[in-house]
């Protein structure tokens, strides 16, 4: 027998599909699950609701499934109890796809229920700003369930004079919140109305909180970060999309206050009153204090690698992407001069002929059969899609493809690979020649 989602599991799997590898499996390799422990699946709660082997399926006289006999696990535990040992390895699934799971089915039940009827635990998304916002720095604002990067905020129950910057700028600061069912705070990010459009900055929340944030993000058409750390300065990701490293600005109407709070993004305020995540020529505070001081504008910047505070004068500007990721901002780490990208971490560059290339560069490939990087215009490919450099390749004389030399023997029409040739009188002929034909003779 298959093993049976109920429609609102089925419709969850469906909308955390895209995001999630778990669920997108679950959903179109449905007919290879095994329901030997567990069946008849959908939610309860945050927790997965599932009848156990040897128990009866039985429906009210609505069509419901009847709880009697049914128990309850964890999504991650009970989604691997479905797939078979040769599935699981056949879809390279690890158990970072199952955590993911979790945490992206705790969001989808907080946020819209589980299907069945159990909402105490589903969460209210809200924006606020204003006097609301220096509220949610409190510790007696936390839900008992907070945790995470919110609970290990600098920011957390300082006075709420730090908190003046957001309060007299509702039209440029705002904050979205994450309450749970007594309102209490699971998680913030600060949303900044920018030159570039709307901005969320770091999420401050659970892992199985965040992606909440993160769709509203991509529902609301805002910009956020793909790194959800104060050392990460770009709102770099908009839908689905990378959009890369952007100056952003926004002019605020009140600026000149005692105190002020730590900034993750928008750090750099100047005197007359634009703050922004780039670092300015002009004088201007920079807001990096817990204690809610400032420093006075000078060429001091927080590392984008480490996050150590630098000077730009003794550090190396970078601006690159590498593997899906951009790489932008002052470092003291060691840097090379990469061809077609400028300065970048040596860690990520290979030298080739005296130059460096980024080791993800079009320009350059890998050759097997030599063990290194050689320029792409330096190599043809084999009929297989082989690298082959250049000066060790030899065209097929039927074919047309190239080929190793290694590989290859130099027959009287031109060159064959060896395993279509044999030799005769100590010199290579084809197999099957006349040749050949005539040495059996």
């Amino acid at each position: 027998m298959a093993v049976v989602f109920s429609n609102s599991f089925s419709k969850m799997l469906k909308e955390i599909g895209h995001e999630c590898k778990i669920a997108s499996c679950l959903t179109y390799h449905k007919e290879s699950l095994v329901d030997t422990e567990v069946n008849y699946i959908t939610m309860r709660g945050s927790m997965i609701s599932y009848l156990p082997a040897g128990k009866e399926h039985r429906v009210n006289d609505d069509g419901r499934w009847i709880r009697d006999g049914r128990q309850e696990g964890k999504p991650a535990r009970i989604a691997r109890k479905m797939f078979p040992d040769w599935l699981w390895t056949d879809l390279a699934l690890k158990d970072t796809d199952l955590e993911n799971f979790t945490n992206l089915v705790r969001s989808y039940t907080a946020a819209n229920g589980d299907g069945e009827g159990g909402d105490s635990d589903r969460i209210t998304m809200w924006v606020c700003n204003g006097e609301f916002i220096s509220q949610y720095y409190s510790e007696y604002a936390l839900s008992e369930h907070a945790g995470g990067n919110l609970r290990n905020s600098c920011m957390l129950s300082r006075d709420s004079s730090y908190f003046d910057l957001y309060r007299y700028n509702p039209d440029s600061i705002s904050m979205l919140v994450a309450l749970d069912s007594e309102h209490k705070l699971l998680g913030r990010a600060l949303i900044w109305n920018t030159s570039m459009g709307k901005c969320m900055d770091t999420v401050y929340a659970k892992d199985d909180v965040r992606p909440m944030f993160i769709k509203f993000a991509k529902d609301n058409d805002l910009y956020y970060k793909s790194s959800q750390s104060c050392h990460h300065h770009e709102f770099d990701l908009k839908g689905d999309s990378e959009v890369g490293s952007n100056s952003v600005h926004t002019r605020l109407s009140e600026w000149d206050f005692d105190e002020y709070p730590y900034l993750d993004t928008m750090m750099y305020l100047k005197d007359n009153g634009v703050i922004c995540n780039r670092q300015p020529s002009e004088e201007h505070k920079i807001l990096r204090c817990t204690d809610g001081s400032y420093e006075d504008g000078g060429s001091f910047t927080d590392d984008c690698i480490t996050g150590e505070r630098i000077d730009e004068d003794d550090a190396t500007y970078i601006d690159y992407r590498f593997e899906g990721r951009w790489y932008s901002g002052y470092t003291m780490e060691d840097t090379v001069y990469a061809r077609g990208d400028g300065q970048v971490l040596d860690c990520h560059a290979v030298e080739v002929d005296g130059e460096y290339y980024l080791s993800d560069s079009d320009d350059i490939v890998y050759v097997d059969s030599e063990g290194e990087y050689m320029r792409a215009d330096d190599v043809v490919y084999s009929d297989s899609g082989c690298a082959i450099p250049s000066h060790h390749a030899v065209e097929h004389a039927d074919t047309g493809d190239w080929i190793h030399i290694d590989d290859a023997v130099e027959v009287e029409d031109g060159w064959i690979y060896e395993y279509e040739a044999e030799k005769v009188n100590g010199e290579w002929v084809r197999k099957g020649s006349n040749q050949t034909e005539n040495q059996e003779a």
